[in-house]
């Protein structure tokens, strides 16, 4: 115990002095550069020219915007982006600092056949997509400017479909991430990649779970992106849905007992019915933002 709570001092020392160095590097010069804005001049050949005015597609562009403005802000990049990547970091610390606990999890892991190892982590997948908050507050984070929206030359269900895009991509990095732990834990390199597959229809069903609960309450009047996010009822929502769509995909196939291929073919059309069914649904939270207020 003393030699753990030493080692976890030891790295809280660490990391607070990488970061107070870094902030003695980078912050005063980020704040000064804020209103600054440079540009290097140079002659651009005519190949140069043609791939820096070559259109693109609006969806492209909007899920670029989206990315940006995630990762910008503080509150939404923690609450958002981190979020698909810090917790198997928090697993692996979890684990390797009590005693037992990585053989304990590989002995779990070992005891599973292949269709119920599928059905968890296709099931856990389901789960993160609805816990990074992505979707289930991309209309709250709107606010005041939802109006805008309404403007721009692109139909509201195509934005609201890109907002789902950029959280199914999100979420994607932490299924990968969700893959090569579970690869480290004793899974068959099969297994690992059928449940990667199974993962896509389980990803896209809880980012678009995510904007219908946004969308039919969106919380717009806010005086900052902190009370959009971590102050929204809509992110335990959707935490709530993707336990519930975890628990459709697992229970079935571990009280079942099914095999791989059965359990493959089970989650496969739950998943692709939920998407379904989703994506119908998209129609009307179109038609509810487009006769909405800011």
């Amino acid at each position: 115990g003393l030699w753990n709570l030493l080692l976890f001092v030891l790295c809280s020392a660490a990391a607070l002095a990488v970061f107070l160095g870094l902030g003695q590097l980078l912050y005063f010069k980020g704040l000064t550069g804020v209103t600054e804005a440079a540009g290097k001049r140079r002659l651009l050949s005519a190949e140069e020219l043609d791939k820096r005015t070559a259109g693109t597609s609006a969806t492209r562009s909007y899920i670029a915007k989206e990315l940006k403005m995630l990762t910008r802000s503080p509150i939404a990049f923690m609450n958002c982006v981190l979020m698909n990547l810090i917790w198997p970091v928090l697993v692996l610390v979890m684990v390797f600092t009590q005693n037992g606990s990585f053989a304990e999890l590989s002995g779990f892991v070992a005891s599973l056949n292949a269709g119920d190892s599928v059905a968890v982590l296709t099931g856990v997948a389901a789960f993160l997509s609805c816990a990074n908050a992505v979707t289930s507050t991309a209309v709250s984070r709107e606010g005041k400017q939802l109006y805008f929206m309404k403007y721009i030359p692109m139909p509201i269900r195509k934005q609201l479909m890109a907002k789902v895009y950029t959280g199914m991509l999100l979420s994607a990095m932490g299924t990968v991430l969700l893959i090569v732990l579970a690869l480290a834990m004793g899974v068959g390199v099969l297994t690992a990649l059928l449940a990667l597959a199974l993962s896509l229809p389980a990803v896209a069903a809880g980012s678009l779970v995510g904007m219908l609960i946004d969308a039919s309450r969106p919380k717009l009047d806010w005086l900052n992106e902190q009370q959009a996010i971590k102050q929204n009822v809509n992110v335990l929502l959707h935490m709530l849905a993707g336990v519930l769509i975890g628990a459709a995909v697992i229970a079935p196939v571990m009280l079942l007992r099914m095999s791989l291929a059965g359990a493959a073919a089970y989650i496969a059309v739950l998943l692709g019915l939920l998407t379904l069914v989703f994506l119908s649904g998209m129609r009307g939270a179109t038609s509810r933002i487009e006769t909405m207020d800011a």
